[in-house]
């Protein structure tokens, strides 16, 4: 099997949900445990919100790039970047990235297609809300929609102010789901690899993409091929 290099911190919590949704995916397809080997790279989450913050785009791609070179020499075979937010310097991380690379909104686009999905709310940090990065690779497949500009607001702050700390409140969750409920979709993207802590397909009919677990599926079935 290749071993899955994670550039992780971004944060903690999601890169938690990478590991256990890889182990836990393997197991219930091979019954057994000889799980790929997997190597976490955690950066500092405050310094890369502070350079995204900050517009420092140079010091955010090589933050990354510093984590990847850690992992090849680790020995990973490829990597996954953990949370959808840096994806928006996926094309410039991978011209010069030293292992091949597996992109989130590539794995969820292809999900999305799976289900035959045809217009899409995205949830998630700022960032990913209004940097159209989902927009341009889904453009000429699926319509994607974001929330209204107090909806990213209210969005935002649970994100960084609650489930990056683990924290997971009713109330959040009955906000978040009244935002998406307000909306006349098919799907929703969580894009935030925080957002499954509060959200799941059993609260909603419509389709949940969770792009944590896509993105670690993804991963594994890449490590086991």
């Amino acid at each position: 099997m290749k071993k899955i290099g994670i550039v992780g911190g971004l944060s903690p919590e999601s890169t938690i949900l990478y590991y256990k949704h890889i182990a836990d995916e393997y197991y219930k397809m091979k019954h057994d445990y000889n799980f790929p080997e997997v190597i976490i790279y955690s950066i500092s989450f405050g310094k890369f919100v502070y350079y995204q913050k900050n517009g420092m785009k140079k010091e955010a791609i090589k933050e990354i790039l510093n984590a990847l070179i850690s992992l090849k020499n680790a020995g990973a075979d490829f990597a996954i970047i953990s949370a959808n937010t840096p994806h928006i310097y996926f094309k410039e991380i991978e011209k010069t990235s030293p292992l091949p690379l597996i992109s989130i909104i590539s794995s969820t686009l292809k999900k999305a297609k799976e289900y035959k999905l045809q217009k899409i709310l995205l949830l998630g940090t700022l960032f990913t809300m209004k940097s159209g990065i989902f927009e341009r690779e889904f453009e000429n497949d699926i319509e994607i929609i974001v929330p209204k500009e107090d909806e990213m607001e209210i969005i935002n702050k649970i994100i960084f102010e609650e489930l990056s700390n683990g924290n997971v409140r009713n109330e959040s969750k009955e906000k978040i789901i009244k935002i998406i409920k307000s909306y006349d979709i098919d799907g929703v993207i969580l894009g935030c690899t925080e957002l499954p802590l509060l959200i799941s397909q059993r609260d909603l009919k419509i389709k949940v993409l969770d792009t944590a677990r896509i993105h670690a599926e993804d991963a594994l079935n890449h490590a086991i091929s």
